[in-house]
């Protein structure tokens, strides 16, 4: 059983910070590096999305490759490597597409055009968002099996419509 290890003292964060800068300096550790500011990246990113020269249909091709990048290597079911923040970002990204596709296919059975941005927001990306347990070995989305159910509680959700242009 190892030992629980006791907390520094303010000298001994002092020297260790002072160790670390004199490590930099001399080029062996590198230097720290800024945080980054959120909400500027935020508005430069949406800010090119929104300029003339982008164009979502020209970019699929790369926003896939970009996808296929940023998702771990599994290899005989176990993955390899490190699973980042970013990966956990991009796979959630893919779950909730998986799940809003299935969730429109439910709608389209049942005979409903339409959906309302809360129905989404509850059924879909809510769930993924605070994702607590992994997905079932067959990968069924959440709804599996009980998809009548599961469209008739959500029609019963009032809010303004939003038509699918893509379930014509």
């Amino acid at each position: 059983m190892s030992k629980k290890s006791k907390k520094l003292t303010n000298k001994e964060k002092a020297l260790r910070a002072e160790a670390k800068k004199s490590l930099q300096i001399q080029g062996i550790l590198p230097p720290d590096k800024p945080r980054l500011n959120r909400k500027k990246f935020t508005i430069e990113v949406m800010d090119i999305i929104d300029g003339p020269e982008f164009s979502f249909h020209e970019s699929l091709p790369c926003l896939l490759e970009i996808i296929g990048v940023m998702t771990p290597t599994i290899e005989n079911g176990k993955v390899i490597g490190r699973v980042t923040e970013e990966h956990i970002g991009v796979l959630k990204l893919l779950k909730m597409t998986a799940d809003l596709q299935a969730y429109i296919e439910a709608k389209k059975k049942a005979g409903e055009q339409s959906y309302s941005v809360k129905e989404c927001y509850d059924v879909v990306i809510l769930p993924t968002i605070n994702l607590q347990e992994r997905l079932s070995a067959e990968r069924q989305p959440f709804w599996a099996g009980n998809a009548a159910w599961w469209v008739e509680s959500l029609a019963a959700i009032k809010s303004k419509e939003m038509m699918l242009c893509h379930m014509k």
